[in-house]
């Protein structure tokens, strides 16, 4: 993909005014790769990868902290197994891996470090009535995905009736 006039906040030189420009281009290129695998008849593995690198520049005459807007990981990688352990009960696993974002001093963004992440979730159903308790980000009892926003871990129990 190639960006052009893309949205920018630049200081007027001299003063404390901010202007909103499109003084920034850029470009970006990636990849996903996702599969299924049936490992049994009750036990399917879902898997896959994003690579996705952005290339943000001021434009001549602009000046504009550009990793404000180039904070996206550049690697994401999931993993999920889903077994059916009878008719009735169901436990799935999800795992996750996040690279890290770079520090952005200009907009006050700080850098994000690589993470890893696993939820968990236990089922009971019986026709249109489905019980489950999940956990959210078990393995650690809190990460930060951007700037300062922490997602703390997260236990819950959930009663679903479909009509």
């Amino acid at each position: 993909n190639k960006y052009d006039d893309l949205y920018s906040v630049e200081v007027v030189p001299g003063t404390k005014t901010y202007l909103i420009q499109n003084g920034m281009e850029g470009n970006s290129q990636g990849i996903e790769i996702s599969g299924l695998y049936q490992v049994t008849d009750n036990w399917r593995l879902r898997g896959g990868y994003t690579f996705f690198h952005k290339n943000v520049r001021d434009k001549p005459g602009h000046s504009f902290d550009t990793t404000y807007e180039g904070t996206d990981p550049q690697g994401q990688a999931v993993l999920q197994s889903m077994f059916d352990i009878n008719k009735h009960f169901q436990f799935d696993l999800t795992g996750m891996y996040m690279e890290g974002r770079p520090l952005s001093v200009v907009a006050g963004v700080p850098k994000v470090n690589a993470y890893a992440n696993l939820d968990a979730r236990l089922a009971w159903h019986s026709g249109k009535l489905e019980i489950s308790v999940v956990g959210q980000n078990v393995m650690n009892p809190s990460h930060i995905e951007y700037a300062s926003n922490r997602i703390l871990r997260n236990i819950y129990g959930k009663i679903a009736f479909g009509f």
